[in-house]
């Protein structure tokens, strides 16, 4: 049972403050706002100018009333646009975590960073997994560089002004030019690496995801540990993070005609027949293995033997 805790009465006015504008009464005075809230006037100018440096609200120079901030509209938009994802994400983030057994993130994009609001944690003793909330630098995730892919080079470098980008790990992508190397091949292929780029020992992929008009809306990914990793685990999954991307994209009404994935089944299916091919692929390649082994000992015999 969480513990109660006394409500704070200035959040409380500042909240009481913001809720004062509507769409029939998108800007106010100091005065209105003040009438409207039930707050003194002095205390609502002292809120209104704390809100005003946060970006919450702004003063209109022409006419000196205030209205909702460029701030609050991001947060907003935050909430209808991953509200739409989640719904559209949900089903299709637990199967990929269901088949796979991996963690499964869904994250949005903000400022140059990533911020995961979805996320199904890995089966497995050892797992790589990150909370609900946790941001990451863009440019050493699999999921950002997923979302920087879709930017224009004059976006990036709006984000990234220098040359050099801030190491997290010995690994984490150095410079500018290496990253936008990397965006070239993100959009031929669809989906992301990050080698270790965040954490040592982990290994990210990542796809967008793109609403009815066909913007990125979102991204999907996984995070694995390096040890987990068999010869062609890497190609697998990340043909899965893909289509599980297509799909959440068709739920949210894209038509993409050159990969479209309409239904769970179809991940479903192709993970059950990739890891048939996976599975014949290593039976193979012990065979071949067994032959050469045997090949080499018959000819060190003959050559014991002369």
């Amino acid at each position: 049972m969480l513990p109660k805790y006394k409500p704070n009465n200035s959040l409380l006015k500042a909240v009481s403050i913001l809720k004062s504008f509507t769409l029939h009464e998108p800007e106010l005075s100091a005065a209105e706002i003040s009438r409207k809230a039930g707050i003194p006037k002095m205390t609502t100018h002292r809120i209104l100018a704390t809100l005003t440096v946060s970006g919450l609200v702004e003063r209109w120079g022409e006419t000196g009333k205030y209205r909702i901030g460029p701030e609050l509209y991001m947060l907003g938009s935050i909430y209808l646009e991953t509200t739409d994802v989640i719904i559209a994400a949900q089903p299709v983030v637990k199967t990929l975590n269901e088949i796979t057994g991996e963690n499964i993130n869904l994250s949005i994009f903000d400022k140059g960073r990533v911020v995961i609001v979805m996320k199904e944690e890995a089966m497995y003793p050892f797992r790589y997994d990150r909370h609900v909330g946790s941001i990451l630098p863009a440019y050493a995730s699999a999921m950002g560089k997923a979302f920087l892919s879709e930017l224009t080079e004059a976006g990036l470098d709006s984000i990234y002004p220098t040359e050099k980008l801030q190491p997290i790990t010995k690994k984490t992508i150095a410079t500018k030019t290496d990253l936008k190397l990397e965006l070239e091949q993100i959009r031929e292929t669809g989906f992301s690496f990050d080698q270790e780029g965040y954490s040592e020992g982990v290994v990210g992929i990542g796809s967008i995801i793109r609403g009815a008009n066909g913007m990125a809306v979102a991204a999907v990914g996984t995070g694995l540990p390096v040890f987990r990793i068999q010869q062609d685990t890497l190609a697998r999954l990340a043909t899965l993070i893909k289509m599980g991307a297509n799909l959440i994209s068709y739920r949210l009404g894209y038509r993409d005609a050159v990969h479209p994935v309409r239904d769970i089944q179809e991940i479903r299916s192709w993970w059950e027949q990739s890891q048939l091919d996976s599975t014949s692929r290593a039976i193979g390649r012990s065979r071949d293995e067994r032959i050469i082994y045997f090949d080499i000992m018959a000819e060190a015999k003959t050559e014991n033997m002369l």
